[in-house]
C-alpha cells in the first residue's frame, strides 16, 4: 500500500462521473422538500429557490468529498465501485446481475420487515390511524420514487463509501490483519459504526411509540445490510438495496394505509 496522495487518471475521471451522478440524484429531493412544505410537514417551508440553493449547495459540498475520500481510502482497502471503474475504463462489468439482483433482494427483505412493523405495530398503537387522519394523501405519491433515487444514491456515497471507507481505513491503521489489509473485525466495526450513523440521522426524537423504535433497528440493520454489501459486492449493490428498501418500505406503508 503506498502512501502517495496522487490518484491515477482514471480515478479522476470516476471522481467527476461519480459526483455528476450523485449531485444528479440529488435533483428529486427538491420538488419532495418542497411538497412536504406545501403539506405542512416542515417547520418553515423554504420555497423552490431556496430548497434548490439548499439542496444542491450541500450535494456539491460533501458528495464530491465523500467519494473522493471512497477512491483514495476504500479501493486501497477492497471498498470499490467496480461496475462504475469498469464503466469508465470501457470494459464489461463482471457479475453484474449477481452483485445487482443481491442488492434487491436484500433491500426489499429490510423494506418488507419494515412494513410488516409498521402494520403490525403501528395498527396495534393506533398510529396507523393517526397518519391516515392526518392525511396520508398530503405527500404525493411520486415523492417515494424521488426519496428512493435520492437517498439511494446519495446516502450510500456519504455512509457507505465517504463514511464507513475512512472507517475502514481508521481500523485498518490500528489493527492490521497479517496480510496487510483490513482485519475481518475492523471491517465490522466499520460497518456498524457507519450503520448506527446511517439509522441516527433518520431518527426523530419525538416519536416514543414502539413501532418506531422496532423500525429504528430495521434501519439500523439495513444499514449494517448495505455495509456488508458494499464490502463484498461493491458500491453498485448497496445503491440497488437502498433504493429498493426505500420503495419497498414508502409504497408497501402506503398500500396498508
Amino acid at each position: 500500500m503506498t502512501d502517495s496522495f496522487s490518484m491515477p487518471l482514471t480515478n479522476w475521471r470516476l471522481l467527476l462521473r461519480l459526483s455528476a451522478v450523485a449531485l444528479l440524484s440529488a435533483v428529486p429531493l427538491i420538488p419532495v422538500v418542497v411538497a412536504q412544505g406545501e403539506a405542512g410537514l416542515t417547520a418553515q417551508p423554504l420555497g423552490w429557490p431556496l430548497t434548490a440553493a439548499t439542496v444542491m449547495i450541500g450535494a456539491l459540498l460533501v458528495y464530491p468529498a465523500a467519494i473522493f475520500v471512497g477512491l483514495r481510502i476504500g479501493g486501497r482497502l477492497g471498498l470499490a465501485a467496480p461496475l462504475a471503474e469498469a464503466w469508465v475504463a470501457g470494459r464489461a462489468p463482471e457479475d453484474a446481475a449477481r452483485r445487482l439482483t443481491t442488492g434487491l433482494a436484500l433491500g426489499a427483505g429490510f423494506g418488507l420487515a419494515g412494513v410488516l412493523i409498521a402494520v403490525i405495530l403501528g395498527e396495534s398503537e393506533g398510529a396507523m390511524d393517526t397518519a391516515s387522519a392526518a392525511g396520508a394523501d398530503l405527500i404525493p405519491l411520486w415523492t417515494g420514487v424521488a426519496q428512493a433515487v435520492s437517498a439511494g444514491v446519495g446516502e450510500e456515497f456519504l455512509f457507505r463509501f465517504g463514511l464507513m471507507s475512512l472507517l475502514a481505513w481508521f481500523a485498518w491503521k490500528v489493527m492490521p490483519a497479517r496480510d496487510g489489509g483490513v482485519h475481518a473485525f475492523g471491517m465490522w466495526f466499520a460497518i456498524a459504526a457507519a450503520g448506527l450513523a446511517f439509522a441516527s440521522v433518520h431518527s426523530a426524537p419525538d416519536s416514543q411509540t414502539t413501532a418506531f423504535a422496532a423500525l429504528q433497528a430495521v434501519r439500523l440493520l439495513a444499514g449494517v445490510g448495505f455495509g456488508w454489501l458494499f464490502w463484498k459486492r461493491g458500491l453498485e449493490a448497496a445503491i440497488c438495496a437502498h433504493f429498493t428498501y426505500n420503495m419497498v418500505l414508502f409504497y408497501g406503508i402506503v398500500m396498508a394505509l
